[in-house]
């Protein structure tokens, strides 16, 4: 017993160094050697925020419930951004790095939590860099429920990264599926809250909407910063249920389709 968690714990180790390994050849090779790499990571969402206040502003329009518009704008933009960027990042990441795979330590699923680790931890620092300089400015406000955002973002990285496997898995066998998926994801840009809350939609949009986990999502991160807010749209169970389903889809997948990757 001694000597199987003995192993257990050196073969640990030695795949917690790979995967650190990889994060910084992820994030060298992402962000590049020079500050405006991580400079983009900040500036896309500011850019897609500012889009949308000229929508506003044109359109007369205020962000809904009392909420100052950043805050409005970030808490449904970030969580979305980290569900959809970890999916596209994960659905790549092999494909990407198939050289890495001549190494015996490395494995796939290395590749896929090195994605997904560096996307939860680069947008969740956009997100604090965002909220934090709104505060400074004298607009934002602290978050009512800190537990409620830090699980909207889990949910987000979780749901993202257990979609991005399944669809990692499924181009090995049907490459046009990345295609089909990029076409939905930008559709789930615009149904999901970043713009609206669900507390604005009418009846039938709301039963419809509602479908959509990542509206969900967007929902507990805004509700959890907003304590005076309480949206119609927000159920971590039903989330959930979407999380484990992918993740097991994804995982088995993935572990059938490993002979399918040719170095």
């Amino acid at each position: 017993m001694t000597r199987a968690l003995q192993e257990f714990a050196t073969g640990l180790y030695v795949q917690t160094n790979v995967i650190h390994a990889l994060i910084l050849r992820e994030t060298k090779t992402r962000f590049g050697k020079y500050q405006l790499g991580y400079l983009w990571a900040l500036l896309e969402p500011i850019m897609w925020m500012s889009l949308f206040f000229l929508m506003f502003l044109f359109g007369g329009r205020v962000a809904p419930n009392g909420m100052d518009f950043v805050g409005f704008m970030a808490t449904g933009m970030c969580p979305f951004l980290l569900f959809r960027q970890t999916t596209n990042q994960l659905t790549r990441a092999v494909s990407g790095n198939k050289a890495l795979l001549f190494y015996p330590q490395v494995f796939p699923l290395d590749l896929l939590i090195a994605r997904g680790t560096l996307e939860a931890a680069s947008i969740s620092v956009v997100f604090l860099l965002i909220m934090g300089g709104n505060a400074v400015f004298g607009a934002g406000t602290a978050p009512a429920h800190p537990v409620h955002v830090i699980t909207g973002f889990a949910m987000a990285s979780l749901l993202g990264a257990a979609l991005g496997t399944t669809l990692h898995a499924a181009t090995l066998y049907f490459p046009s599926v990345e295609n089909y998926m990029s076409s939905v994801l930008r559709l789930m840009f615009w149904v999901s809250g970043i713009f609206f809350t669900s507390t604005e939609l009418p009846t039938q949009a709301a039963a419809l909407l509602w479908w959509n986990p990542a509206l969900h999502i967007v929902e507990i991160v805004r509700s959890g910063w907003y304590g005076a807010y309480h949206p119609t749209i927000a159920d971590p169970g039903y989330v959930l249920y979407w999380m484990l389903g992918f993740g097991f889809i994804g995982l088995t997948l993935e572990r059938i389709s490993r002979r399918r990757i040719e170095l």
